[in-house]
């Protein structure tokens, strides 16, 4: 078995704190990005790799059960 993982995300004042925590108790941890705005970037390499509005998501969620079974 693989060890899981977890995804928090937390106000930018308590990210010492958590990280404090995660050394104190041996834990791996990695800053992914952050939070916020309209739209959801994920970038590799320095390039945005997807780039879209978050009410766009939410539509393509939403319609997705019911394009599969048309």
């Amino acid at each position: 078995e693989g060890s899981s993982r977890v995804l928090v995300s937390l106000h930018p004042e308590k990210e010492e704190i958590l990280q404090a925590l995660a050394l104190e108790h041996g834990v791996p941890l990695t800053k992914l990005g952050q939070v916020g705005g309209n739209r959801l970037v994920i970038s590799f390499a320095g390039k945005a790799v997807v780039d879209l509005a978050v009410e766009e998501i939410g539509r393509i969620y939403k319609e997705a059960i019911g394009c599969l079974m048309r």
